[in-house]
């Protein structure tokens, strides 16, 4: 699963949450994806 793809069902998860918090989580996890990029990492 792609970072798109990961982000998209873990939105979907924490549709419980106020919009606020979800996109806190949402940015936590892209930042992850990215910082993971930087190391050579793939998205996978």
């Amino acid at each position: 699963m792609n970072r798109v793809a990961y982000l998209k069902q873990l939105n979907k998860h924490l549709k419980n949450l106020d919009d606020t918090e979800r996109q806190d989580i949402i940015n936590e996890y892209d930042t992850h994806f990215y910082s993971g990029l930087q190391e050579g990492k793939t998205e996978e």
